[in-house]
C-alpha cells in the first residue's frame, strides 16, 4: 500500500504535471476493475510482484523524459503515456493489496480497509517530499531512478508472502460479470466513497489562493492547513476500522453522510450562513472535522458494500472471485473521486467565489445524504 500511494504523486512538477497527474489517477481508478479480474486468474503473489515491478520500471524509465526538453508537445505526450501506464500498474497493485488485507483479516474488514487507506494516505503525503529531496539533490533523473529502482527492489518481497486471496479461479461469463459490476446496491457504496474523496480534494486547488488573499497568510500556512485532514486520517483510520468491526458499519456510513455536508457549509463559509464570519480558526476546525468524517465514510464503504452484496444475493459468504471484483470496484472509487473533485473544482473556480463553490458542493452532497438514508433503510428492513 505504501508503494501504491507513493506512486500516485511521484513526479516532480514540470509542464502541466498537475493535469497529467489527474489523468494518472483516472487511469488507476479505471484499471482497478481490471486488477480485480486479474485476481480471478492469477495468484496474489505473482500479480503483486508483476504489477509492482512494472510500476517501478515505468517510473525509472520516466527518467528518460529529462532528455526531451526541446519540444514541449513531445514531452507532454510521452509524460501522459508514462502516467497512464503508471496508473494502470498502480491500480492493479492497489487492488491486490486491498484484496490480500481483506483475505488476511476476513472477520475484520473495517480494520483491514483502515490499514490500507491510512497507509495509502500517509504515502501520498510523503511522496512529494521524497521526490523533491531527490530532485534537489540530482534533478529529475535521480528522482525517477531512485524511486523507481526502490520500488523494483521492494517488489521482490511479494514473492515471499503466503497465498492470501481465494484460489477459486473459475472464469465468470461476461453476463455474470456485468451483473456484479453494475449492481446498483454495491455501486452506491463505492459512489459514496468516491464522493467523500471528491469532497476532500475539491477545495484543494482553490484553497491556497483564498486564504492567502483573505487572511494574508503564507503559502507554507495554507500547505500545512491542507495537510490537516490527511494527518488526522492516518491517525484515526485504524480506530474507526476497529469500531466498525466491533459494532456495525451502517451507523458510521450514515453519520458521515449526515455530518459531512453540514461541516462543509462552514468551509467558505457558505453564502447561506451570513451570520458566520470567515476566520482561520473556523477553517482549521472544518479541515480537522473533515479529517474525521471523510475516513469514516470512506472506510465504512467497503464493509457496507460487502454486506449489501450478501443481503441482495442472500449469501452467507461471498465467493472469492466476486469478492476480488467488489474490492476492485471499491479501489477505483478513491482515485476517481480525487480526479473528479480536482477537475470540477478547476471549472467552478473560474465562475464562482470560494465560498460559493464550497457551499454549492455541500448542497450537492446533501442529495447524497438523502440517498444514503434510503440505502441504509433498505439494508435495515431486508435483514
Amino acid at each position: 500500500m505504501k508503494i501504491y500511494g507513493t506512486s500516485l504523486f511521484v513526479f516532480p512538477g514540470r509542464h502541466g504535471e498537475s493535469t497529467i497527474t489527474m489523468w494518472k489517477c483516472g487511469s488507476s481508478g479505471i484499471n482497478a476493475e481490471y486488477g480485480g479480474y486479474l485476481l480471478t486468474r492469477f495468484s496474489d503473489r505473482v500479480l503483486l510482484f508483476a504489477s509492482t515491478f512494472a510500476l517501478g520500471a515505468v517510473i525509472a524509465l520516466s527518467s528518460l523524459l529529462d532528455f526531451i526538453s526541446t519540444t514541449v508537445l513531445y514531452y507532454e505526450c510521452l509524460s501522459l503515456l508514462m502516467k497512464l501506464l503508471q496508473g494502470f500498474a498502480a491500480g492493479v497493485t492497489g487492488v491486490t493489496c486491498f484484496a490480500a488485507l481483506v483475505a488476511l483479516y476476513p472477520d475484520n474488514e473495517g480494520a483491514a480497509t483502515a490499514v490500507g487507506q491510512a497507509t495509502m494516505s500517509a504515502s501520498m503525503a510523503c511522496a512529494p517530499f521524497i521526490t523533491s529531496v531527490l530532485y534537489s539533490a540530482g534533478g529529475f533523473k535521480l528522482a525517477m531512478i531512485g524511486v523507481g529502482g526502490a520500488i523494483m527492489l521492494l517488489s521482490v518481497s511479494a514473492l515471499f508472502i503466503p497465498q492470501l486471496t481465494s484460489t477459486d479461479h473459475d472464469l465468470m461469463d461476461l453476463k455474470s460479470k456485468f451483473k456484479l459490476l453494475f449492481n446498483p446496491w454495491t455501486l452506491f457504496a463505492a459512489w459514496h466513497c468516491a464522493m467523500c474523496t471528491c469532497l476532500l480534494s475539491y477545495h484543494s486547488p482553490i484553497f491556497s489562493t483564498y486564504v492567502e488573499k483573505t487572511f494574508g497568510v503564507s503559502v507554507l500556512w495554507s500547505g500545512l492547513a491542507l495537510s490537516i485532514p490527511g494527518a488526522i486520517f492516518c491517525v484515526i483510520a485504524f480506530p474507526i476500522g476497529a469500531l466498525i468491526d466491533r459494532y456495525n458499519p451502517y451507523p458510521f456510513f450514515l453519520t458521515s453522510a449526515l455530518l459531512t455536508p453540514v461541516t462543509y457549509l462552514f468551509m467558505g463559509p457558505s453564502p447561506f450562513l451570513t451570520f458566520v464570519m470567515p476566520s482561520k480558526i473556523q477553517i482549521l476546525s472544518v479541515l480537522a472535522a473533515l479529517g474525521i468524517l471523510i475516513p469514516m465514510g470512506a472506510i465504512s464503504s467497503l464493509p457496507v458494500m460487502l454486506d449489501m452484496y450478501k443481503v441482495t444475493k442472500s449469501l452467507e459468504e461471498i465467493p472469492g472471485r466476486d469478492l476480488n471484483l467488489l474490492i476492485a470496484i471499491y479501489c477505483s472509487s478513491n482515485p476517481l473521486g480525487c480526479l473528479f473533485g480536482s477537475f470540477v473544482s478547476g471549472i467552478v473556480a473560474e465562475k464562482y467565489s470560494f465560498a460559493e463553490s464550497t457551499g454549492g458542493a455541500a448542497l450537492v452532497f446533501f442529495a447524497q445524504t438523502v440517498a444514503c438514508c434510503v440505502y441504509c433503510g433498505f439494508a435495515y428492513f431486508n435483514k
